[in-house]
């Protein structure tokens, strides 16, 4: 585990520097969902829904692309049936 994290930092350290905040954001939300938050159905749709935004602001952030408001606003719904 240590060295997927190693490389991870590594791999990491070529990125621009505003991806670090949304990766460490994803990294908590993720760990939070792991551990308590899917036990409760309702919460467990929005914190996934959550998590998917979080993925496209941090793969915008990563690859320098500018992500309309709307986007995101519109992607949240797709967990709703």
């Amino acid at each position: 585990m240590a060295i997927f994290l190693l490389m991870a930092v590594l791999g990491g350290s070529l990125l621009p520097e505003s991806f670090f905040g949304w990766l460490a954001l994803c990294l908590a939300a993720t760990l939070a969902y792991s551990v308590y938050l899917k036990r409760f159905a309702v919460v467990d749709v929005l914190v996934l829904s959550g998590l998917y935004i979080l993925r496209l602001l941090a793969g915008g952030a990563a690859t320098q692309t500018h992500i309309s408001n709307g986007w995101p606003a519109s992607r949240s719904f797709s967990f709703f049936p």
